[in-house]
């Protein structure tokens, strides 16, 4: 199946992580409460370096589960440099604990605790107030961003590209446990059940989906749209789960939606 793909640069060329002797990338470590050391990187956009100043709005990024940084930021199309670039935001990634140099162990709560830290050192240590926060999480990132969203009620607003309702309701092809996909009670075996955590979201939401999604339905997303209470109207596109992150259409809409719900264009012209 052919996934369209985005017009950005090829994801085998070499990135600029340097511009008029200004590092583009910085490297932080923090801790989480469960005590796991957390490796996260700082894009800065052009604007920011342009400016001298940090971007208005900033972004989380949070990974699927087959990625780390290394490869986040050099060889997905697009990387996490030409999204920052096109959004006009700076933005944070992490490494999961037990991912690339992050300590700790793969736990759902070990996870939930990685973004909480990163939301936490992005508002103290960088100094942007929740409300200039947008989380965007794809496939399995899509739990973190959403689990923080559920407990931070002040989010500038939040894109879930490709998520799912809960990991056994992904996973399985027979609905888990004899339950649908929207079946309000959750498995007590599951976890990262977005689908629980969903309706306490406050934040504008955008979905992004692949109708041809085979790995995570679409049928996930309009479960989760239902669900949450603040959602615009979601973005479907004819690819595949890979696809819609590469999608050109996928980003030119998220570009959009930040524009409208964060006014980053009009935030860059009244620093000018």
């Amino acid at each position: 199946m052919e996934c369209p793909s985005v017009g950005f640069t090829s994801k085998f060329a070499p990135k600029n992580i340097e511009r008029d002797g200004k590092p583009k990338i910085s490297v932080a470590i923090v801790e989480t409460a469960k005590k796991d050391h957390i490796v996260t990187v700082h894009i800065r956009c052009k604007k920011s370096i342009e400016y001298g100043r940090k971007s208005p709005k900033i972004i989380i990024f949070s990974q699927p589960n087959s990625t780390d940084l290394g490869y986040v930021l050099f060889l997905t199309n697009p990387d996490l440099i030409e999204i920052c670039d096109f959004l006009k935001c700076d933005l944070v990634a992490y490494d999961y604990s037990g991912f690339g140099a992050s300590t700790g162990k793969i736990s759902e709560k070990a996870l939930y605790a990685n973004i909480e830290a990163v939301f936490k050192y992005v508002t103290n240590e960088l100094n942007y107030q929740p409300q200039e926060v947008i989380l965007m999480g794809f496939s399995m990132g899509t739990a973190m961003s959403i689990h923080m969203a559920s407990i931070e009620k002040e989010l500038g607003c939040v894109i879930l590209i490709a998520p799912f309702t809960s990991l056994l309701r992904a996973a399985s092809r027979i609905p888990c446990c004899g339950r649908r996909v929207d079946s309000e009670t959750t498995c007590c075996l599951d976890q990262f059940s977005s689908y629980d955590k969903a309706s306490l979201m406050k934040a504008r939401t955008l979905l992004c989906h692949g109708d041809l999604d085979t790995l995570v339905v679409r049928k996930h997303s309009e479960v989760l749209y239902k669900r949450l209470q603040n959602a615009v109207e979601p973005f479907y596109s004819l690819t595949c789960h890979t696809g819609i992150f590469s999608h050109t259409r996928t980003w030119i809409r998220i570009k959009r939606f930040i524009n409208e719900e964060m006014r980053v264009n009009d935030a860059w012209a009244e620093i000018r």
